[in-house]
């Protein structure tokens, strides 16, 4: 004759079940909530990148007194962020001149923080080119107590480029999850290099 199951024995068999699955799913949904940690991480990482790369790019073809650092307020968050002017340096074939060309502005959005934005002469308006924005900060190096030199403190309020100085020190740090910084010295090429033009100015409310 079979005997079935008591009834403290069919508890003791769903107490265990329960245990597993209460294991299982812990162990998944950390699993998960890991990946989505990794995942905004790296995609932080690669935005953060690429605006370097933008905000490079765009410094290598300007010229050093065509570069403008500006430092503002953001209410919204209760930050300072830096802001820089870039405008491209055109070579005349027919002069051997440099002359202004297109401008754009990098800057925090005032509505987010979290944003970088870029803004060309060409374009139809702002683009966000990188979110989970922590801080930015752009540095110049022709200031006396610098000297080009930036091991020293003194240059982390300098915001100064020349043609003594044509290089520039970016500094984005990124913070989702975990934070990430990433550093860049740029040369601007086109340094002394005389120039009689004079860059137009940009529309108002633009920097």
């Amino acid at each position: 004759m079979k005997k079935g199951l008591t009834l403290i024995e069919g508890m003791v068999v769903i107490l265990i079940f329960g245990f597993l699955f209460s294991a299982i799913l812990t162990v998944l949904t950390t699993s998960d909530r890991s990946w989505r940690i990794g995942q905004n991480k790296l995609t932080a990482q690669q935005e953060a990148r690429k605006a370097m790369d933008i905000i490079v790019k765009a410094l290598r073809k300007s010229k050093p007194d065509w570069v403008t650092i500006s430092t503002e307020d953001y209410p919204s968050c209760n930050k300072s962020f830096d802001k820089i002017l870039i405008y491209e340096a055109v070579l005349n074939e027919a002069t051997g001149e440099l002359t202004p060309g297109p401008w754009t502005v990098f800057k925090v959005n005032p509505d987010d923080c979290t944003q970088l934005r870029k803004l060309s002469q060409a374009d139809a308006g702002w683009a966000v080119i990188a979110s989970a924005m922590d801080s930015m900060a752009f540095y110049g190096g022709d200031c006396v107590s610098c000297g080009c030199d930036f091991s020293k403190p003194e240059c982390l309020n300098c915001k100064t480029i020349s043609d003594n100085c044509p290089l520039v020190k970016v500094d984005i740090k990124t913070k989702k999850e975990q934070e990430f910084n990433l550093s860049s010295y740029v040369t601007i090429r086109n340094y002394n290099i005389s120039s009689s033009q004079v860059p137009e100015p940009l529309p108002e409310g633009v920097f």
